[in-house]
């Protein structure tokens, strides 16, 4: 190969370490979706291609500190999120083009998915998007409002009487209980043997006037009829819908009064007479849920006379909507534009999801606090997979750069200086030869296990006792610890690095070999041939960029096949090289022990 296309490589596996610049990451909360033990938060974020949105979901559970996140990504776009409703720890999801998805937590096991993906051509209604959803636990189901024409077709959730009744189903989404296991159940097994089911076409043909829209639920994977709702909701807009104990609350604005808000309610009697509620413009909803057997309503208001705004939220109690306290909020940003901010129930307390940023780090953060508001009952904490920090991105992005520019620096000087240890063959010791690239990486193992010996149980291990819990699910906490700071690994990772270093310079300057290289008959020479200096060692071990910059090690490590003398940049550095006993075949050792023809004349 060409002394100077070899150089040519060598330079292109720096540039292989440069940074790629990341697109914008400034995103706003969409939504939250809770319950009393599983929080749903999800956001668009830029995708990296150009304006093209995609949603990041992350999945929180209780503690005893409050709320832990992890994140759920997923490789299909959901920019296009028109309506979501968590029941239990599933989220289901509807999509702009009427497809309905169901994200189901799973344990974060090696064998395990971090989500399930439910693609068995879930559709809402008529593939119509919904005007509004909710999860109801009791119910077991997600209700839904959409177009009275979508849900014609559907079966009526009470079907008419038969002689034989049915046994009742078991709970669960498309699932059945078995001796505590859980199996999933096949629409043959749901409706064999049943007659034939009454659509709500009947109903609707007979109703007159037909009114726009219908209450239907999603239960054990199939659409049910539930009702009509009433002819005062055509001319709605901007519906909010709830559920608690199998009665569903809808609130919505008419189109002639966009402020006004009225609240109308369903049960086993039918629809209640609508009445108003508290004037929100939809700009300022945040959330409208059931919240301790009542219906919660959650909002922004005006803060005084100033230009502000504060986080109230109304209860309905014996007919009237009272108001509590307003949410004590301290971070200024927290409540500045409409989208920054979202809302939800969870177990005794109300979530405020917000986006602050300070300093162009942008972040979001998930509070509790009680329903009459005032002071937050669990602090809010950072939702490290939802966060947007732009600081740190542009800290990592400038220290790439410099990594960059320090690497391809020193290629140039040695390239200016040490050009015979690029293009020419360096001598090596009598009866050895270079090394090559197999053997010296198969050493470079057998180091890292020597190393792990000890720094397992002097530096990893005290770690692990300090931040995950003994008895708990290992992989489980060590993840939810890295998702909250993927720095927190970093003491153990760099005690773990010197130690590295530290050992092969004392292996290499009192046996000219670690015991990887020693195991593999390899050593390290000067690049005459001579014993290396102390300075020389302490040189080629500190300069393992390689190590210390992760994005580094595989153009780095490529020099050893690129360069003449296979020499890694700390050995181009410092003069170094690595080299292995020459096998000799029995035939040439035969030969130099015969004498020549000159000697057997004399």
């Amino acid at each position: 190969m060409n002394d100077f296309v070899r150089f040519a490589m060598v330079c292109f596996c720096a540039c292989l370490i440069a940074p790629t610049s990341a697109g914008a990451d400034r995103a706003t909360p969409l939504t939250v979706h809770s319950d009393g033990e599983h929080v749903w938060v999800y956001r668009s974020v830029p995708s990296g291609d150009g304006d093209a949105m995609q949603v990041v979901f992350a999945f929180g559970q209780d503690t005893e500190t409050g709320l832990r996140f992890r994140q759920f990504r997923n490789e299909s776009p959901f920019a296009s999120v028109a309506a979501a409703a968590i029941r239990g720890e599933n989220l289901h999801v509807f999509l702009r083009d009427g497809s309905h998805y169901r994200l189901r937590h799973l344990p974060r096991d090696l064998a395990t998915p971090r989500f399930d993906m439910d693609t068995n051509e879930l559709t809402a209604p008529g593939r119509s998007v919904p005007m509004a959803v909710c999860g109801d636990s009791d119910a077991d189901a997600i209700f839904a409002i959409v177009t009275t024409k979508a849900a014609s077709p559907l079966p009526l959730h009470v079907q008419p009487t038969t002689d034989q009744e049915d046994p009742a189903p078991s709970e669960g989404d498309g699932k059945a209980q078995h001796g505590g296991e859980t199996e999933e159940r096949s629409d043959a097994d749901d409706w064999d043997d049943k007659p034939a089911l009454i659509t709500a076409e009947s109903l609707v043909s007979k109703t007159s006037p037909t009114p726009r829209f219908s209450l239907v639920r999603y239960f054990r994977g199939k659409w049910e009829f539930v009702s009509l709702c009433p002819t005062a909701m055509d001319d709605a807009s901007n519906f909010r819908l709830a559920c608690n104990e199998g009665s569903c609350a809808v609130l919505y604005s008419e189109k002639s009064a966009p402020k006004q808000t009225m609240f109308l309610t369903q049960s086993k009697d039918g629809w209640q007479t609508p009445t108003k509620a508290p004037d929100i413009s939809d700009d300022d909803f945040l959330a409208f849920v059931s919240h301790n057997d009542a219906f919660t309503l959650i909002a922004r208001r005006p803060k005084g006379a100033t230009a502000s705004q504060e986080i109230v939220a109304y209860t309905l109690l014996d007919s009237v909507w009272k108001s509590g306290e307003p949410f004590d909020l301290t971070e200024e940003d927290s409540t500045g534009s409409p989208p920054q901010v979202a809302a939800g129930s969870f177990g005794e307390n109300l979530l405020v999801a917000y986006q602050k940023t300070v300093e162009d780090d942008t972040q979001v953060w998930v509070g509790q606090w009680p329903p009459n508001g005032g002071a937050a009952k669990v602090e809010p904490g950072q939702v490290a997979a939802m966060a947007s920090d732009r600081s740190a991105s542009e800290t990592s992005r400038v220290a790439s750069i410099v990594m960059a520019v320090a690497i391809t620096s020193m290629l140039f000087v040695v390239f200016l200086r040490r050009s015979p240890s690029l293009f020419t063959d360096l001598e090596t010791p009598k009866g050895y030869v270079l090394a090559g690239f197999g053997k010296r990486l198969l050493a470079f193992l057998i180091d890292l296990v020597a190393v792990s010996l000890v720094a397992g149980p002097v530096f990893i291990a005290p770690w692990f006792a300090e931040n995950v819990e003994a008895g708990s699910n290992m992989q489980r906490e060590l993840t939810y610890l890295l998702e909250r700071d993927p720095n927190a690994a970093f003491l153990p990772w760099i005690q773990s690095l010197l130690l590295f270093v530290v050992y092969t310079i004392v292996m290499e300057a009192a046996f000219k070999a670690t015991l990887g290289k020693t195991a593999l008959g390899l050593r390290v020479c000067g690049t005459q041939g001579s014993n290396c200096t102390l300075r020389a060692i302490v040189t080629r071990n500190c300069l393992r960029v390689e190590l210390y910059y992760m994005l580094a090690f595989l153009p780095l490590a490529m020099l050893i096949l690129l360069t003449r003398n296979n020499q890694r940049l700390g050995d181009l550095i410092a003069g170094t090289l690595v080299v292995e006993k020459k096998r000799t075949l029995p035939t040439e050792t035969k030969r130099s022990e015969e004498p020549d023809d000159s000697e057997r004349t004399q």
